[in-house]
């Protein structure tokens, strides 16, 4: 149990103060067992992680000051995805190689979900600055739109080494089926 409190203690700190934090540290946040699997967790964003490596990172599409203003529409800014998503690539990397030092798990297979968001337009951050009150036709899109890289497998190194490269790609495929 000490070895899972010395865990869960680490990968707390990491996603709230680390320098590629996907927690918010303004936010409460809890941790427990689910099953065979630690999950840390916020309202909005949470991290899990089970007994086979597997990592889950969840973030919230938007940030809750871009939601600041009334007047314009909310949509999907394409810099802040890929942020985010590099984000949890460079987490994710720490949390491997904090749990397997010895690189057991040599192998990833990145994948991306995009939840409650699908139904929003997707800009550039540019272009929502030019013009903030009109909304790309996205509407009425999927509620949940998941993409997956091809090759799916990757080396695990390029987690880390390769994660701006892998946000890019996962990022493209997400504007992809988003603007369908």
């Amino acid at each position: 149990m000490s070895a899972l409190r010395s865990v869960s203690n680490s990968l707390m700190r990491e996603a709230l103060f680390g320098s590629n934090r996907v927690l918010d540290p303004a936010h409460g946040t809890n941790k427990r067992l689910e099953g065979h699997a630690l999950v840390v967790e916020q309202d909005q964003a949470s991290i899990r992680l089970d007994e086979l490596g597997t990592v889950v990172v969840t973030q919230p599409v938007r940030d809750e000051d871009d939601r600041s203003s009334h007047l314009e529409l909310p949509v999907l800014i394409e810099e802040d995805i890929r942020a985010r998503t590099e984000r949890g690539l460079l987490f994710t990397g720490w949390v491997l190689d904090h749990v397997d030092p010895v690189r057991r798990l040599s192998d990833v297979v990145v994948v991306a979900t995009l939840l409650g968001g699908g139904y929003l337009g997707w800009r550039t951050r540019a272009e929502h600055t030019a013009n903030p009150n009109t909304v790309p036709g996205a509407l009425g899109s999927s509620d949940r739109v998941l993409v997956g890289l091809s090759p799916a497998r990757r080396n695990r190194a390029a987690v880390t080494l390769d994660a701006a490269r892998i946000s890019e790609d996962v990022t493209v495929l997400l504007r992809r089926e988003i603007r369908r």
